[in-house]
Protein backbone atom coordinates (compact mmCIF):
# COMPACT_ATOMS: atom_id res chain seq x y z
CA UNK A 1 0.00 0.00 0.00
CA UNK A 2 1.41 3.44 -0.75
CA UNK A 3 2.87 5.93 2.01
CA UNK A 4 -0.04 8.31 1.00
CA UNK A 5 -2.80 5.92 1.09
CA UNK A 6 -1.87 4.82 4.50
CA UNK A 7 -1.14 7.70 6.20
CA UNK A 8 -4.31 8.95 4.76
CA UNK A 9 -6.33 5.86 6.36
CA UNK A 10 -4.30 6.11 9.63
CA UNK A 11 -5.39 9.74 9.79
CA UNK A 12 -9.44 8.77 9.10
CA UNK A 13 -9.25 6.11 11.61
CA UNK A 14 -8.01 8.47 14.07
CA UNK A 15 -10.07 11.34 13.37
CA UNK A 16 -13.14 8.96 13.54
CA UNK A 17 -12.04 7.79 16.95
CA UNK A 18 -11.28 11.03 18.30
CA UNK A 19 -15.30 11.81 17.25
CA UNK A 20 -16.68 8.85 18.91
CA UNK A 21 -14.69 9.58 21.69
CA UNK A 22 -16.04 13.28 21.97
CA UNK A 23 -19.42 12.28 21.47
CA UNK A 24 -19.50 9.30 24.46
CA UNK A 25 -18.17 12.60 26.24
CA UNK A 26 -20.23 15.34 25.49
CA UNK A 27 -23.60 12.57 26.44
CA UNK A 28 -21.88 11.22 29.47
CA UNK A 29 -20.96 14.41 31.04
CA UNK A 30 -22.72 17.51 29.00
CA UNK A 31 -25.75 16.42 28.57
CA UNK A 32 -26.27 13.80 31.65
CA UNK A 33 -25.25 17.21 33.11
CA UNK A 34 -28.10 18.70 31.94
CA UNK A 35 -30.37 16.20 32.92
CA UNK A 36 -28.86 16.08 36.40
CA UNK A 37 -29.93 19.89 36.76
CA UNK A 38 -33.37 19.12 35.37
CA UNK A 39 -33.82 17.11 38.27
CA UNK A 40 -32.82 19.24 40.80
CA UNK A 41 -34.45 21.86 39.18
CA UNK A 42 -37.72 19.88 39.05
CA UNK A 43 -37.83 18.88 43.09
CA UNK A 44 -37.44 22.35 43.54
CA UNK A 45 -40.66 22.77 41.69
CA UNK A 46 -42.00 20.58 43.48
CA UNK A 47 -41.13 21.82 46.79
CA UNK A 48 -41.85 25.47 45.74
CA UNK A 49 -45.67 24.01 45.36
CA UNK A 50 -45.29 22.65 48.22
CA UNK A 51 -44.62 25.63 50.38
CA UNK A 52 -47.00 27.98 48.14
CA UNK A 53 -49.83 25.45 49.56
CA UNK A 54 -48.34 25.79 53.15
CA UNK A 55 -47.97 29.78 52.74
CA UNK A 56 -51.81 30.06 51.60
CA UNK A 57 -53.02 29.81 54.73
CA UNK A 58 -51.10 32.63 56.03
CA UNK A 59 -53.86 35.24 55.60
CA UNK A 60 -56.09 32.42 57.53
CA UNK A 61 -53.80 32.42 60.70
CA UNK A 62 -53.53 36.71 60.79
CA UNK A 63 -57.54 36.28 60.96
CA UNK A 64 -57.68 33.63 63.13
CA UNK A 65 -54.76 35.80 65.00
CA UNK A 66 -57.08 38.96 64.94
CA UNK A 67 -60.13 37.09 66.15
CA UNK A 68 -58.23 35.26 68.78
CA UNK A 69 -57.05 38.77 70.01
CA UNK A 70 -60.03 40.47 70.22
CA UNK A 71 -62.44 41.54 73.39
CA UNK A 72 -65.40 40.93 71.77
CA UNK A 73 -64.50 37.27 71.30
CA UNK A 74 -62.77 37.41 74.66
CA UNK A 75 -66.08 38.52 75.91
CA UNK A 76 -68.07 36.35 74.40
CA UNK A 77 -66.20 33.24 75.25
CA UNK A 78 -67.24 34.68 79.22
CA UNK A 79 -71.09 35.44 78.43
CA UNK A 80 -72.17 34.03 75.42
CA UNK A 81 -74.03 37.49 74.61
CA UNK A 82 -76.28 37.05 71.63
CA UNK A 83 -75.55 40.54 70.40
CA UNK A 84 -71.93 39.06 69.02
CA UNK A 85 -73.42 35.80 68.01
CA UNK A 86 -75.92 37.83 65.70
CA UNK A 87 -73.51 39.91 64.63
CA UNK A 88 -70.27 38.21 63.63
CA UNK A 89 -70.97 34.27 63.79
CA UNK A 90 -73.46 34.43 61.05
CA UNK A 91 -72.79 32.94 57.16
CA UNK A 92 -72.88 36.20 55.60
CA UNK A 93 -70.01 37.15 58.18
CA UNK A 94 -68.19 34.19 57.21
CA UNK A 95 -68.89 34.23 53.56
CA UNK A 96 -67.34 37.75 53.61
CA UNK A 97 -64.69 36.42 55.51
CA UNK A 98 -63.89 33.64 52.98
CA UNK A 99 -65.02 30.83 55.70
CA UNK A 100 -65.77 27.29 55.67
CA UNK A 101 -65.37 26.96 59.39
CA UNK A 102 -65.45 28.49 62.51
CA UNK A 103 -65.02 26.95 65.48
CA UNK A 104 -64.84 28.86 69.22
CA UNK A 105 -63.29 26.26 72.16
CA UNK A 106 -63.30 28.01 75.84
CA UNK A 107 -60.92 26.93 78.37
CA UNK A 108 -62.13 23.75 79.25
CA UNK A 109 -61.75 22.56 75.59
CA UNK A 110 -65.79 22.76 74.96
CA UNK A 111 -67.22 23.98 71.57
CA UNK A 112 -68.87 26.90 72.56
CA UNK A 113 -69.76 28.17 68.45
CA UNK A 114 -69.29 25.69 65.27
CA UNK A 115 -70.58 26.57 62.42
CA UNK A 116 -69.42 25.21 58.72
CA UNK A 117 -71.29 25.71 55.36
CA UNK A 118 -70.27 24.25 52.10
CA UNK A 119 -68.26 26.57 49.37
CA UNK A 120 -70.41 25.79 46.39
CA UNK A 121 -73.99 25.20 47.60
CA UNK A 122 -73.18 27.72 50.74
CA UNK A 123 -75.84 25.21 53.01
CA UNK A 124 -74.18 24.17 56.53
CA UNK A 125 -72.04 21.36 56.54
CA UNK A 126 -71.79 18.58 59.82
CA UNK A 127 -67.88 18.06 60.05
CA UNK A 128 -67.19 14.34 61.85
CA UNK A 129 -63.92 16.09 63.57
CA UNK A 130 -66.27 18.71 65.83
CA UNK A 131 -69.41 16.59 66.01
CA UNK A 132 -68.49 16.17 69.62
CA UNK A 133 -69.03 18.61 72.70
CA UNK A 134 -65.57 19.02 73.01
CA UNK A 135 -62.01 18.41 71.58
CA UNK A 136 -59.27 16.18 73.28
CA UNK A 137 -57.26 18.74 75.51
CA UNK A 138 -54.22 17.20 73.02
CA UNK A 139 -55.88 18.70 70.10
CA UNK A 140 -53.06 19.84 67.24
CA UNK A 141 -55.36 22.58 66.81
CA UNK A 142 -55.39 23.61 70.71
CA UNK A 143 -51.52 23.58 70.70
CA UNK A 144 -49.87 26.64 69.77
CA UNK A 145 -46.57 27.75 68.63
CA UNK A 146 -45.41 31.42 68.60
CA UNK A 147 -45.13 32.55 65.51
CA UNK A 148 -46.57 30.13 63.26
CA UNK A 149 -47.58 31.74 60.05
CA UNK A 150 -48.61 29.10 58.01
CA UNK A 151 -52.21 27.31 58.41
CA UNK A 152 -52.26 23.22 58.68
CA UNK A 153 -54.73 20.84 56.83
CA UNK A 154 -57.35 18.60 58.09
CA UNK A 155 -58.68 15.40 56.20
CA UNK A 156 -62.62 15.73 56.01
CA UNK A 157 -65.18 13.72 54.86
CA UNK A 158 -66.19 17.10 52.55
CA UNK A 159 -62.51 17.74 51.54
CA UNK A 160 -59.41 18.72 52.99
CA UNK A 161 -59.53 22.11 55.18
CA UNK A 162 -56.73 24.61 55.87
CA UNK A 163 -57.10 25.16 59.05
CA UNK A 164 -55.73 27.99 61.58
CA UNK A 165 -55.73 28.64 65.44
CA UNK A 166 -55.31 31.22 67.92
CA UNK A 167 -55.66 31.49 71.50
CA UNK A 168 -58.27 33.70 72.43
CA UNK A 169 -56.81 36.46 74.60
CA UNK A 170 -57.78 40.21 75.07
CA UNK A 171 -56.72 43.02 72.60
CA UNK A 172 -53.76 43.73 74.86
CA UNK A 173 -52.96 40.01 75.13
CA UNK A 174 -52.80 40.66 78.88
CA UNK A 175 -54.02 37.36 80.82
CA UNK A 176 -54.48 33.73 81.18
CA UNK A 177 -56.18 32.71 77.34
CA UNK A 178 -59.94 31.85 77.59
CA UNK A 179 -59.92 29.77 74.70
CA UNK A 180 -59.12 28.84 71.37
CA UNK A 181 -60.57 30.12 67.80
CA UNK A 182 -60.39 27.94 65.09
CA UNK A 183 -61.40 28.71 61.48
CA UNK A 184 -60.91 26.76 57.73
CA UNK A 185 -61.36 26.79 54.18
CA UNK A 186 -62.05 24.32 51.77
CA UNK A 187 -58.93 23.74 49.39
CA UNK A 188 -60.18 22.94 45.96
CA UNK A 189 -59.42 23.81 42.07
CA UNK A 190 -59.90 27.49 43.06
CA UNK A 191 -56.96 27.71 45.25
CA UNK A 192 -54.78 25.38 42.73
CA UNK A 193 -55.27 27.55 39.82
CA UNK A 194 -54.05 31.13 41.96
CA UNK A 195 -51.33 28.80 43.29
CA UNK A 196 -50.19 27.67 39.53
CA UNK A 197 -50.50 31.33 38.61
CA UNK A 198 -47.67 32.15 41.23
CA UNK A 199 -45.50 29.34 40.95
CA UNK A 200 -45.30 28.89 37.38
CA UNK A 201 -45.45 25.27 38.05
CA UNK A 202 -48.79 22.85 36.34
CA UNK A 203 -49.71 21.05 39.36
CA UNK A 204 -52.56 19.24 40.26
CA UNK A 205 -53.52 18.70 44.36
CA UNK A 206 -55.39 15.25 44.80
CA UNK A 207 -57.53 14.89 47.85
CA UNK A 208 -56.43 11.71 49.80
CA UNK A 209 -59.64 11.71 51.68
CA UNK A 210 -61.78 10.69 48.32
CA UNK A 211 -63.19 7.53 48.35
CA UNK A 212 -62.10 6.66 44.96
CA UNK A 213 -58.50 7.92 43.59
CA UNK A 214 -57.05 7.36 39.92
CA UNK A 215 -54.50 4.13 39.68
CA UNK A 216 -51.98 6.77 39.10
CA UNK A 217 -52.51 8.22 42.21
CA UNK A 218 -52.48 5.28 44.51
CA UNK A 219 -49.03 4.05 42.37
CA UNK A 220 -47.22 7.49 43.31
CA UNK A 221 -48.94 7.41 46.51
CA UNK A 222 -47.23 4.01 47.65
CA UNK A 223 -43.64 5.41 46.19
CA UNK A 224 -43.51 8.93 47.82
CA UNK A 225 -42.85 9.58 51.68
CA UNK A 226 -44.09 12.74 53.36
CA UNK A 227 -40.02 14.13 53.47
CA UNK A 228 -39.01 13.80 50.09
CA UNK A 229 -40.44 14.90 46.60
CA UNK A 230 -40.01 12.18 43.87
CA UNK A 231 -39.70 13.14 40.33
CA UNK A 232 -40.17 10.35 37.47
CA UNK A 233 -40.10 10.47 33.64
CA UNK A 234 -43.07 10.80 32.28
CA UNK A 235 -44.91 8.89 29.49
CA UNK A 236 -44.67 11.55 27.10
CA UNK A 237 -40.92 12.42 26.48
CA UNK A 238 -40.91 16.10 26.75
CA UNK A 239 -42.31 16.08 30.40
CA UNK A 240 -41.16 14.85 34.20
CA UNK A 241 -43.49 14.24 36.59
CA UNK A 242 -43.07 15.08 40.28
CA UNK A 243 -44.85 13.84 43.75
CA UNK A 244 -45.44 14.82 47.16
CA UNK A 245 -47.42 14.26 50.06
CA UNK A 246 -48.62 16.44 52.10
CA UNK A 247 -49.81 15.51 55.46
CA UNK A 248 -52.62 16.60 57.88
CA UNK A 249 -52.57 17.56 61.31
CA UNK A 250 -53.19 13.92 62.91
CA UNK A 251 -50.16 12.75 59.94
CA UNK A 252 -52.51 11.64 57.89
CA UNK A 253 -51.45 12.15 54.36
CA UNK A 254 -53.75 15.15 53.03
CA UNK A 255 -52.83 15.78 49.77
CA UNK A 256 -50.71 14.72 46.70
CA UNK A 257 -48.96 17.21 44.59
CA UNK A 258 -48.60 16.01 41.10
CA UNK A 259 -46.55 18.27 38.74
CA UNK A 260 -45.60 18.05 35.56
CA UNK A 261 -42.87 19.62 34.48
CA UNK A 262 -41.78 20.11 31.39
CA UNK A 263 -37.96 18.80 29.99
CA UNK A 264 -36.84 22.53 28.99
CA UNK A 265 -33.90 22.15 30.65
CA UNK A 266 -32.80 18.40 29.03
CA UNK A 267 -34.00 20.01 25.12
CA UNK A 268 -31.40 22.90 25.58
CA UNK A 269 -28.91 20.05 26.54
CA UNK A 270 -29.57 18.37 23.32
CA UNK A 271 -29.20 21.14 21.51
CA UNK A 272 -25.93 22.37 23.13
CA UNK A 273 -24.73 18.63 22.99
CA UNK A 274 -25.33 17.91 19.52
CA UNK A 275 -24.12 21.85 18.24
CA UNK A 276 -20.59 21.15 20.57
CA UNK A 277 -20.18 17.80 18.54
CA UNK A 278 -21.11 18.63 15.14
CA UNK A 279 -18.81 21.78 15.74
CA UNK A 280 -15.93 19.60 17.38
CA UNK A 281 -16.07 17.22 14.55
CA UNK A 282 -15.62 19.95 11.72
CA UNK A 283 -12.54 20.85 13.73
CA UNK A 284 -11.48 17.51 14.27
CA UNK A 285 -11.74 16.86 10.78
CA UNK A 286 -9.88 20.68 9.43
CA UNK A 287 -6.89 19.67 11.80
CA UNK A 288 -6.32 15.94 10.24
CA UNK A 289 -7.20 17.32 6.48
CA UNK A 290 -4.52 19.95 7.47
CA UNK A 291 -2.28 17.51 8.88
CA UNK A 292 -2.24 15.46 6.27
CA UNK A 293 -1.80 18.42 3.88
CA UNK A 294 1.24 19.10 5.98
CA UNK A 295 2.70 15.33 6.19
CA UNK A 296 2.39 15.38 2.42
CA UNK A 297 4.36 18.55 1.32
CA UNK A 298 6.79 17.73 4.09
CA UNK A 299 7.29 13.96 4.15
CA UNK A 300 5.71 12.17 1.55
CA UNK A 301 6.00 13.98 -0.95
CA UNK A 302 9.70 14.66 -0.81
CA UNK A 303 10.22 10.97 -0.24
CA UNK A 304 7.91 10.44 -3.41
CA UNK A 305 10.65 12.04 -5.58
CA UNK A 306 13.62 10.85 -4.13
CA UNK A 307 11.62 6.79 -4.66
CA UNK A 308 10.88 8.43 -8.76
CA UNK A 309 14.44 9.44 -9.23
CA UNK A 310 15.76 6.12 -7.71
CA UNK A 311 13.46 4.14 -9.63
CA UNK A 312 13.75 6.27 -13.07
CA UNK A 313 17.73 6.20 -12.46
CA UNK A 314 17.09 2.22 -12.49
CA UNK A 315 15.48 2.47 -15.61
CA UNK A 316 17.27 5.08 -17.85
CA UNK A 317 20.80 4.77 -15.77
CA UNK A 318 20.82 8.85 -16.92
CA UNK A 319 22.49 9.87 -13.61
CA UNK A 320 22.29 13.59 -15.09
CA UNK A 321 18.94 14.55 -13.89
CA UNK A 322 19.24 15.76 -9.67
CA UNK A 323 16.85 15.99 -7.17
CA UNK A 324 15.48 19.37 -5.69
CA UNK A 325 16.51 20.11 -2.32
CA UNK A 326 14.42 22.16 -0.09
CA UNK A 327 14.96 22.56 3.72
CA UNK A 328 17.30 21.08 6.54
CA UNK A 329 15.28 17.73 7.72
CA UNK A 330 16.43 14.53 7.15
CA UNK A 331 14.99 13.66 3.93
CA UNK A 332 16.50 16.91 2.20
CA UNK A 333 19.86 15.56 3.79
CA UNK A 334 18.89 12.10 2.07
CA UNK A 335 18.65 13.86 -1.32
CA UNK A 336 21.35 15.78 -0.94
CA UNK A 337 23.37 12.16 -0.21
CA UNK A 338 22.13 11.07 -3.43
CA UNK A 339 22.65 14.00 -5.24
CA UNK A 340 26.31 13.55 -4.62
CA UNK A 341 26.34 9.94 -5.20
CA UNK A 342 24.91 10.71 -8.67
CA UNK A 343 27.49 13.50 -8.99
CA UNK A 344 30.29 11.15 -8.16
CA UNK A 345 28.05 8.23 -10.48
CA UNK A 346 28.70 10.81 -13.46
CA UNK A 347 32.11 11.54 -12.59
CA UNK A 348 33.55 8.07 -13.16
CA UNK A 349 30.95 7.75 -16.15
CA UNK A 350 32.83 10.18 -18.10
CA UNK A 351 36.42 9.55 -16.73
CA UNK A 352 35.33 5.89 -18.33
CA UNK A 353 33.93 7.34 -21.31
CA UNK A 354 37.29 9.40 -21.20
CA UNK A 355 39.62 6.58 -20.80
CA UNK A 356 37.31 4.25 -23.60
CA UNK A 357 37.79 6.94 -26.24
CA UNK A 358 41.64 6.95 -25.35
CA UNK A 359 41.82 3.25 -25.97
CA UNK A 360 39.67 3.62 -29.19
CA UNK A 361 42.00 6.66 -30.26
CA UNK A 362 45.27 4.90 -29.79
CA UNK A 363 43.91 1.72 -31.42
CA UNK A 364 42.97 3.38 -34.34
CA UNK A 365 46.65 4.92 -34.72
CA UNK A 366 47.84 1.81 -34.18
CA UNK A 367 45.49 0.60 -37.06
CA UNK A 368 47.00 3.25 -39.42
CA UNK A 369 50.67 2.84 -38.56
CA UNK A 370 49.94 -0.93 -39.59
CA UNK A 371 48.13 -0.03 -42.73
CA UNK A 372 51.23 2.37 -44.24
CA UNK A 373 53.87 0.11 -43.70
Amino acid sequence: MLLEKRIKLVLLGLSAVCIGWMVFIEYSVVYRTYGQLEQSQATEDIQRCVDAIRREGHHLEVLASDWGAWDDTYRFIQDHNPEFQKTNLNPESMESADLNLLCLVDQSNSIVWYSAISTLTKSPLTLQAFSQPSLPPDHPLLTHHEGSDTARLLRTEHGVVLVASSPIFPSKKQGPALGTVIMGRFFGDANVEKLVQETHVRFTAWNLSANSLPAKVQEALARVSPDKPVVEPSPEADALHGYAVLQDIFGRPALLVDATIQRTITALGWDVTWLACMWLSVVILIVSATFFGFLNRSTVWPILRLCHRVTGLNLDGDPSRRIPVQGTDEISSLATAFNAILDRLAQETKRREQAESQVRQAKGEVHLAQTSV
